[in-house]
């Protein structure tokens, strides 16, 4: 049995359909912009393209150093990044350091040591 929806529910509705087309719209037009995310996503993906394609033809890319991404701080006073922001390629360096750090304040435990090549 179908169930009847006041007039009230209806307009609720609607106003909520009328809300989502225009976030929609929005993001549309900020993705569509000149310098919006749609330009920086087509320009990151095409220099992408262009150094898979001179190691498809035999060319030796420049080299590319790694980089530290933001550290993420848990709870604990632990932190850690990795080294993907850009990660090593063709050659680069890695990161120098550490990927992560004791807690802070003194609660110590042992172990850890941060072992790597």
């Amino acid at each position: 049995m179908p169930s009847k929806r006041s007039p009230q529910h209806r307009g609720q509705g609607a106003l909520e359909y009328l809300l989502l087309c225009g976030i929609v719209s929005f993001v549309a037009l900020l993705s569509f912009a000149p310098s919006g995310l749609l330009s920086k996503v087509s320009s990151t993906s095409k220099d992408y393209y262009n150094t898979v394609a001179s190691v498809i033809q035999g060319k030796n890319p420049k080299p590319i150093d790694g980089a530290w991404c933001n550290p993420i701080t848990y709870p604990d006073g632990r932190t850690y990044r990795t080294c993907e922001c850009p990660a090593p390629a063709f050659g680069g360096a890695v990161c120098a350091g550490s990927s992560s750090t004791p807690p802070t304040g003194g609660g110590g435990g042992g172990g850890g040591g941060g072992g790597g090549p």
